[in-house]
């Protein structure tokens, strides 16, 4: 057979009995729409970082769930930034004043890490408005009359390292809305200032101050005050002025003697370690107190008291 009659049978056959061919199944408008989302939906917007007249800003961006999780660390000579940052990294110590943690993305899964092998020393002071954790491994000490503001989802101090201090007229201001937690040898001292602690901001009744043994709270004479949906005291709080107890939930009942579910428990040996000139229980918006056993004065001053 001639090479030219080949090819025209070839191309005959083919004519006649073509292959079929697998159609790619079609994507519908919005089906093109997740495809192009999806890659973005997880990625993590880093935190801005600034220096701005002795200001440090750190700014978390990130918005939905996305986890974004800044660590400062000061080593005597810098602050290091690492994690999801970006910006001003890297800053030495002698030329920062202030620390101001900001979220303007609104994210539920940020976190703020403070660690190094040298306490921060601030003249202007720190303050932390919505991060959702805000952990201290490190000391940081408000000098010159500065304050330590910190609002958070949950405010860790979890080993002797983490003292917060203040000197002359600064104050102590931690609110959360899952409670705080100061560990093992972790201390709040404030200068004859008010040292006041909210753990339960959004009044759910379920955040909790939990003050672990050799962890204290110090304000010379001055009052502190906490709130919270219930307290573990098995640290030490101490001032010549006033120490007050309040429901975070309006409604929620107090008991004395008993650490009773749904109410805010006080026993006594929690009172025992209170050292005070005042403490008062209760507010306004408190439900009913309750006395369920007896209540000693171990470490009250002889002119102290229990008011509501």
């Amino acid at each position: 057979m001639g090479s030219s009659t080949w090819l025209r049978r070839f191309f005959q056959a083919s004519s006649t009995s073509p292959v079929a061919r697998k159609r790619r199944p079609q994507l519908t408008n919005a089906a093109k729409v997740r495809l192009l989302l999806q890659p973005l939906e997880d990625r993590v917007t880093p935190a801005i970082a600034s220096l701005s007249s002795g200001v440090l800003t750190i700014n978390f961006a990130s918005t939905g769930t996305s986890v974004e999780v800044v660590t400062a660390t000061n080593d005597g000579t810098n602050i290091v930034l690492t994690g999801d940052v970006t910006g001003s990294t890297s800053i030495p110590v002698a030329t920062v004043t202030a620390i101001a943690a900001t979220d303007s993305g609104g994210s539920t899964a940020q976190t703020l890490f403070f660690a190094g092998s040298q306490a921060y020393l601030l003249t202007g002071g720190l303050s932390s408005v919505g991060i959702d954790t805000v952990t201290f491994g490190n000391g940081l000490a408000a000098t010159g009359g500065a304050s330590i503001a910190v609002s958070a989802g949950v405010i860790s101090l979890p080993n002797p390292a983490s003292d917060l201090s203040t000197t002359g007229t600064g104050t102590i201001t931690l609110s959360a809305k899952n409670g705080i937690t100061l560990g093992s040898g972790a201390s709040l001292t404030a200068s004859n200032q008010t040292i006041a602690l909210n753990a339960d901001n959004d009044g759910d009744g379920t955040g909790m101050l939990n003050v672990v043994s050799t962890g204290t709270l110090a304000s010379g004479s001055g009052t502190i005050s906490i709130s919270a949906g219930d307290v573990d005291l098995n640290g030490t709080i101490s001032t010549t002025g006033s120490v007050t107890f309040a429901p975070s939930q309006a409604g929620r009942p107090i008991n004395l003697g008993t650490n009773a579910a749904g109410a805010l428990g006080l026993t006594d040996a929690e009172l025992d370690r209170i050292t005070a000139g005042t403490i008062e229980i209760g507010s306004t918006t408190s439900g009913t107190i309750t006395v369920s056993a007896t209540i000693t004065s171990t470490n009250k001053r002889s002119d102290s008291g229990f008011s509501r």
